[in-house]
């Protein structure tokens, strides 16, 4: 769980509501961990 110091929507120039800014990171970090999976087993493969 990640815990924000600061409102979400600070992260983006958009006009974001809270909401839709919590919706974006989680987004950007499911693409974040999507990415990491595939770096991590493409190293295994070594």
């Amino acid at each position: 769980m990640v815990e924000f110091y600061t409102d979400p929507a600070d992260f983006f120039k958009e006009k974001l509501s809270r909401e839709d800014a919590k919706k974006k990171l989680r987004d950007m970090s499911k693409k974040n961990n999507d990415f990491l999976m595939r770096a991590i087993q493409a190293e295994k493969k070594d």
